[in-house]
């Protein structure tokens, strides 16, 4: 990572830095990145580790440090865009999509078109899906004579409905209060984790070795798709990189939130390997609500906040996708009619695939199988390579070799993750 620091980053750039004043500060865009990355994470990252075993700590370190090595490339990439390209100067809806246009034409726009696209509608399912799942489990309750895959239908509609009107938002510089509350919500919901974890392993110790299984092909793989995904924001990393006051500091920001992300995800991971093995469902909160004994009440708050986060952050993450396609369809950048109707066709769009698919697991394994790994991984490392006119040999070994992981390991946890889709309402 040698290649790309901060002085250097500033110095090559200088012809195309500018200065948004009322753009967002490193503090925040930091916040924007683990907003975007902590949420589902927090919940999934533990079923990786028992999938996985004792492997999945060098694979969530391993992921960590290429996620954001690749987005710090990707901020380079796109300070190089800009002084390629004048257009960019000014505010731009679509700034991952350019990046491709410069470096690999037309082709190589349509198809990180296409990968953001997929990512982003994936991840607002992923987000609104386990909102449902959290409402639902918190309110506990009937909802009249329908049967269970209706009643989660139902809140799957409402959560929809209730966050429609902020979707309608310009930019991440009108929503860095949800930036800021989802970050605080997902750092309380980890200590309560944390607490309760180490409540029952006081009580009842370490998981005996029986409750632990044999990692398989299929299980790591899968393993790695979920990690990839609770790395995987590189997708909005250029929106955030270009509402930011100075874009030159994206790489502090980066490495800010990744540090934050990481030191979250190691115990939330860890704790619960050790007490309860193989045991643990893909939602750790579930595991948790069903422990006898004292500290129910953190855990009912732990769902509380982190369904807060989830909310927040579908606002944030459907931001991209809105400018995309508002870029594609040459609406006008100010509030009007035509925004409205395009970000709720767009909302309704999301909504209809989680109900038809509400099984968040198979779809997070999936999405950060594929285009999570497309664009976190290896259109950076592509991109960087052809703009950058100059890169050392090491570098170029660093970026091929990171390529490689991503296609066999994304390969195969698509695999594994099609495997796994049968009827989405059987357990």
């Amino acid at each position: 990572m040698a290649d790309i620091t901060s002085q250097e980053f500033i110095n090559i750039n200088d012809d195309c830095i500018k200065v948004m004043e009322n753009g967002i500060s490193v503090t925040t865009c930091a916040l924007f990145i683990v907003a975007t990355m902590a949420g589902s994470g927090i919940l999934a990252i533990p079923k990786a580790l028992s999938e996985s075993g004792w492997t999945g700590i060098v694979l969530l370190i391993l992921g960590c440090c290429m996620s954001l090595y690749c987005g710090i490339i990707l901020g380079q990439c796109w300070m190089l865009t800009n002084r390629t390209l004048e257009s960019t100067r000014q505010h731009i809806r679509d700034p991952y999509p350019t990046i491709g246009k410069i470096a690999a034409g037309k082709l190589g726009k349509r198809i990180v078109e296409i990968c953001v696209l997929v990512t982003l509608v994936g991840v607002c399912t992923v987000f609104l899906l386990l909102s449902a799942n959290q409402i639902s489990s918190i309110v506990s309750k009937n909802i009249g004579s329908l049967k269970p895959q209706n009643e989660f239908r139902v809140f799957v509609l409402i959560c929809g409905l209730v966050l429609l009107p902020f979707t309608w938002l310009n930019s991440p510089k009108e929503i860095w209060q949800f930036a800021l509350a989802a970050s605080l919500c997902t750092i309380i919901a980890c200590i309560f984790i944390i607490i309760r974890t180490s409540m029952y392993l006081y009580e009842n110790g370490v998981a005996s070795n029986d409750k632990r299984t044999t990692e398989t092909f299929e299980s790591f793989f899968s393993a790695f798709g979920t990690i990839a995904f609770a790395f995987g924001g590189a997708t909005v990393f250029p929106t955030f990189q270009n509402d930011m006051k100075l874009p030159d500091k994206f790489p502090c920001a980066a490495i800010y939130a990744f540090i934050a992300v990481l030191f979250m995800y190691i115990p939330v991971a860890v704790l619960p390997y050790l007490a309860f093995g193989s045991t643990v469902d893909g939602n750790i909160l579930k595991t948790l609500k069903n422990l006898e004994g004292n500290g129910k009440f953190m855990i009912t708050m732990s769902e509380v906040v982190i369904t807060l986060h989830l909310l927040f952050t579908f606002v944030i993450t459907i931001n991209p996708i809105s400018q995309q396609l508002e870029k594609y369809f040459k609406t006008e950048h100010n509030f009007g009619r035509t925004r409205v109707i395009l970000r709720s066709s767009i909302v309704f769009f999301i909504i209809g695939i989680s109900e038809a698919v509400p099984h968040f697991e198979v779809i997070l394994s999936i999405v950060g199988g594929t285009t999570v790994t497309m664009t976190s991984f290896i259109l950076p490392c592509y991109f960087y390579w052809i703009l950058k006119k100059s890169i050392p040999f090491y570098v170029k070994i660093l970026l091929l070799e990171i390529v490689l992981i991503a296609v066999i390991s994304g390969g195969s946890s698509t695999y594994t993750a099609c495997t796994q889709l049968t009827n989405p309402f059987v357990s």
